[in-house]
C-alpha cells in the first residue's frame, strides 16, 4: 500500500521534473517527461531495495538477540539446576525457535 502511495505521489512530481529538464536540453517536454518518470521508477525501485533489506537486518537482528537471550536464560538455569550448560543452551534454543515459530507463523 505504501509503494502504490509513494508512487502515486511521486510520479506526477518526476514526470514534471523531467518534462522542464527535456526542454531545458531540447528532447522536449514529452520526452523529458517519458525520461523523468523511467529514472524515477529506476530510482524508487532502488530505494524501496534498500529499505526492505535493511528491514530485513533489522528482523534478523532482533530475532537472532532473542534466540541468543532464550540459550543464556537456559545455559544460566541448567548450571542452577546442576546440568550441563549445554543441555540447558540447547533446550533454550529449542525452546526460543518454538516461540519465534509462534511470533512469526
Amino acid at each position: 500500500m505504501l509503494k502504490i502511495i509513494g508512487y502515486a505521489l511521486v510520479l506526477p512530481i518526476l514526470a514534471l521534473a523531467g518534462a522542464v529538464a527535456g526542454s531545458f536540453i531540447g528532447l522536449g517536454p514529452l520526452y523529458g517527461g517519458i525520461a523523468g518518470i523511467i529514472i524515477g521508477l529506476i530510482g524508487i525501485s532502488i530505494i524501496i531495495s534498500i529499505l526492505s533489506t535493511l528491514l530485513f537486518l533489522i528482523q534478523v537482528l532482533i530475532f537472532g538477540g532473542f534466540l541468543l537471550l532464550t540459550v543464556a536464560i537456559g545455559g544460566y538455569l541448567a548450571t542452577i539446576l546442576t546440568l550441563n550448560p549445554l543441555i540447558g543452551g540447547v533446550v533454550g534454543l529449542i525452546i526460543g525457535l518454538i516461540a519465534m515459530s509462534q511470533v512469526v507463523g
